[in-house]
């Protein structure tokens, strides 16, 4: 049995001589028992990064991103302004995979645990596109080769629902939903990879809605119109509903408008919200004859459904930019699971 009375030794945690802003440890006096519970300190490389919400999730799951990598500027601003101490790179992935490899393991250090990411675009992939799903798959396809080259001690891909039939026969992946781990949002992703098994942290009796994460909305939707104000002048062929005091279960918000005369994809603010994209959610009054708006979500408010903190800083030349940025990002939480979740 190995106890603590055994004698000391010592592990160098950087024995490559390197050196970072990150760093927690440069050498640590260990028995053999704490020895048996020791693990190397965990790198993560961000590909295809966007505004940095695996990077976020993976520092706040403790561990040290070493590189994030996009080829949009706008999406890198917003990464930069929220991780100031992870390094970027506006590079133009796709390429060769020995090349991009050389550079990626510029920034590793040795002895350490490497987990390696990747959010290839998904526009093409989305059901709601028009575009060539097979066009989508090949960035997909060439991270795949990438981790393939690579070896890291495990690795994630995160992209949406479709491209699970699409890839390549055994590679492993789950479905998460980011309500089940504390996101406002019920947000489905696949997420591929090997090593890690992510935790939920919430069952379906305690997600967060989106007054839960947005109090005060509560108050500016009971300073709602009146039931008499909003269905006084809708004429005789709609009854009058039965009256009760006014509430947010009374109001809809708005996620994805359809066509003419057909009812829009809406959910109630005592709930997670739908899935956020580019496309702003509408908070209303679904009244008989023409649904009354009261506001938009504001583009910070929409950060904090993707789970981001509240003090997140979103810099844009081009406000539509921002939306984007926003609308495809990666729900920290979800990545903090993965990464909390390494085998």
């Amino acid at each position: 049995m190995i106890t603590d009375n055994e004698p000391e030794y010592q592990i160098d945690l950087w024995a490559d001589g390197k050196k970072s802003a990150h760093d927690r440890v440069k050498q640590m006096t260990l028995t053999p028992a704490t020895a048996l519970i020791y693990k190397p300190l965990i790198q993560v490389i961000d590909l295809f990064c966007g505004g940095g919400g695996f990077t976020q999730g993976a520092i706040n799951a403790g561990s040290q991103v070493v590189l994030a990598v996009d080829c949009w500027q706008p999406a890198l601003d917003i990464h930069e302004a929220n991780s100031p101490d992870v390094p970027t790179a506006k590079i133009e992935l796709g390429g060769s995979i020995i090349e991009t490899a050389i550079v990626l393991r510029r920034s590793l250090t040795s002895g350490c645990h490497f987990h390696l990411h990747g959010s290839p675009p998904c526009q093409n992939i989305s059901n709601a596109s028009n575009g060539d799903p097979e066009e989508g798959m090949v960035l997909v396809r060439w991270f795949l080769d990438l981790v393939e080259y690579m070896q890291p001690d495990s690795w994630s891909m995160e992209n949406v629902v479709p491209m699970a039939k699409r890839l390549p026969k055994g590679t492993p992946y789950v479905k998460l939903n980011s309500a089940d781990f504390g996101v406002p949002q019920t947000r489905n992703r696949i997420f591929a990879g090997e090593g890690w098994v992510a935790e939920p942290t919430h069952t379906q009796e305690d997600w967060v809605s989106v007054l839960d994460a947005l109090p005060y909305l509560e108050g500016e939707l009971t300073a709602a119109p009146s039931m008499v104000d909003r269905w006084s002048n809708v004429g005789n062929n709609h009854p009058f509903p039965t009256v009760t005091s006014q509430s947010p279960k009374q109001i809809r918000v708005v996620s994805r408008r359809r066509k003419a005369g057909e009812e829009p994809q809406s959910y109630t603010p005592d709930r997670p919200a739908h899935t956020i994209t580019q496309v702003q959610h509408i908070i209303e009054y679904p009244n008989p004859t023409k649904a009354v708006k009261i506001r938009s979500l504001t583009l910070q408010e929409t950060a904090i459904l993707q789970g981001f903190s509240s003090s997140m800083k979103i810099p844009y030349a081009r406000k539509k930019d921002a939306w984007t940025v926003i609308g495809n990002a990666v729900c920290p939480p979800v990545a903090e699971a993965v990464i909390r979740g390494l085998l």
